[in-house]
């Protein structure tokens, strides 16, 4: 049977999941789905295809371009014929490829695209660290028909809060912002969502499913940082004007801590800001102007990064900048009122 067309459709797929590791690098034709999995994320689609057979993921490319392919499984090798040409390569035996999660699922709801949209902006606020497993992925809980996600990387944190659902079911796990990509890809108008105690389990578009573990751990109380009704100093300045200057004073920035200075006067019209790399004696200084400001004056550090990756996740023309003291986090946010920040400053230097 030519599987070529069930093998191109698929490929776009494996290469969202499939793992460099040896054992979890290729592609499994077994019980009519077509499959692969880097062991956190299992994907399939259905096959026609009756036999049982396993693809090393190197050939994808070349199948890609393939106008035919017939397969065979070998012992240790995989023998096809592509576009009439013998072909031998590495391959494992179907029956060694890991099992798909066959537990009982439960149904948590119903996911819509601006959902996920919340979801993917949460991906700057995480890190690809196995040994810190709380910040590798995006905390979401359900309760009392209302969603709330957060995720941190331990300098910068983005929550949101009060997305409606019409789910009464109560759940809580941390999920991996690349389980959030792949749905984002392959998802139509809504996506349907079922969860056990190990795995979700999405329905996707073409009958694909994707089924991710996720991490069943306790997530920090972040919502004991957050200032009651963002209570403190606070103004208001123009998003896109600070992003501006902070993409200028990255030049001028220590290299190491990308150190920003920003200082508030008391009745204050303007934000100053300023950068210094003092083991180059390199300084920039900058104003910009400011609304509403509240306080009796600050001056704060920051790490210019963090600043930048949250202003570039709010679609707002002015944000909202709140501080308490300048060893306090400030609390960032937009026009969205579902949605705030959190950036830890740093230690000025003397």
């Amino acid at each position: 049977m030519n599987i070529i067309n069930e093998l191109k459709a698929f490929a776009p797929l494996a290469k969202l999941v499939i793992s460099s590791r040896e054992e979890l690098s290729h592609i499994v034709v077994k019980d009519g789905v077509m499959a692969t999995t880097d062991g956190d994320h299992w994907i399939e689609m259905p096959t026609d295809y009756k036999g049982a057979f396993t693809i090393d993921s190197a050939m994808l490319p070349t199948l890609s371009e393939a106008g035919s392919v017939e397969v065979s499984q070998g012992i240790h090798n995989q023998k096809m014929v592509i576009d009439g040409q013998n072909v031998s390569c590495r391959s494992m035996s179907a029956d060694n490829f890991p099992e798909r999660p066959r537990d009982e699922f439960k149904e948590l709801g119903e996911w819509d695209k601006d959902l996920v949209a919340y979801m993917v902006r949460m991906e700057s606020f995480v890190i690809d660290d196995k040994s810190r497993p709380l910040m590798r992925g995006m905390f979401f809980k359900q309760n009392d028909m209302r969603i709330e996600l957060c995720a941190t990387d331990g300098h910068k944190l983005r929550r949101v809060r009060n997305v409606p659902t019409k789910s009464h079911v109560v759940a809580n796990f941390i999920i991996l912002a690349k389980a959030i990509g792949i749905v984002a890809e392959c998802m139509d108008e809504t996506v349907e969502v079922a969860f056990n105690d190990h795995y979700l389990r999405f329905k996707l578009s073409n009958e694909i499913t994707l089924f991710h573990r996720f991490i069943n751990k306790r997530f920090p109380n972040y919502a004991s940082v957050f200032l009651p009704d963002n209570t403190g100093d606070s103004y208001r300045v123009n998003r896109k004007d600070m992003l501006k200057t902070l993409k200028i004073m990255d030049s001028f920035a220590n290299k190491t801590t990308h150190q920003i200075t920003v200082n508030l006067e008391r009745e204050g019209t303007v934000v100053k800001v300023s950068s210094e790399d003092i083991e180059t004696d390199v300084s920039w200084k900058t104003e910009l102007p400011m609304l509403d400001y509240k306080g009796e004056g600050l001056e704060i550090g920051y790490n210019l990064r963090y600043f930048e990756d949250i202003l570039k996740t709010i679609d707002s023309d002015m944000v909202t900048i709140t501080n308490t003291t300048a060893a306090s986090p400030s609390i960032i946010t937009g026009d969205d009122e579902r949605v705030d920040h959190l950036l830890t400053p740093i230690r000025l230097n003397d």
